[in-house]
């Protein structure tokens, strides 16, 4: 009987992560507000938990040229991006710079965390996620960290 319970509870667990991710996973805010807006929503739930100060700064005005898959490649980049810091940084700031003009997007992800020693370290399943959404398009991407240093992550896509 307590295995059982015990069950039941684990499961309810894992369903209510799969809720919770399916609605942070839901690209129809972006539809809804826009791009800029919904990576708001984004950091402002991140602020109010206070674990992080997340600053956002957008530059351009080329959102409007950006397809939908793309608004939502750079929204899950971010998210991505974001996760990665949370779990692994220790970080108290990061800064989002997200530049866009007619069909480039440039981002920025800078964080004053612990870093890392890039050359040594196994790509995680976030980072492995972002690579390949800037390949998907022909992007490039730059990975500055070191230990004690933090970590900026540079991206560069262009998006017709």
């Amino acid at each position: 009987h307590g295995l059982t319970e015990k069950t039941y509870k684990s499961i309810s667990a894992v369903i209510d992560e799969i809720r919770k991710l399916s609605h942070d996973l839901n690209p129809s805010l972006i539809e809804d507000v826009g791009l800029v807006e919904a990576i708001d929503q984004m950091i402002e739930k991140i602020n109010l938990s206070h674990k992080l100060k997340v600053h956002f700064q957008v530059r351009g005005t080329g959102a409007a040229n950006i397809n939908h898959e793309g608004k939502i490649a750079v929204y899950r980049i971010v998210q991505e991006g974001l996760n990665n810091v949370i779990k692994h940084a220790d970080a108290h700031h990061v800064i989002i710079d997200l530049f866009l003009k007619n069909d480039t997007v440039q981002l920025a992800i800078s964080d004053d965390g612990k870093g890392f020693d890039a050359a040594t370290t196994k790509k995680g399943l976030g980072l492995k996620n972002i690579l390949h959404r800037v390949a998907y398009y022909n992007g490039h991407h730059q990975l500055t960290t070191s230990p004690g240093r933090g970590c900026v992550l540079q991206i560069k896509l262009h998006i017709k």
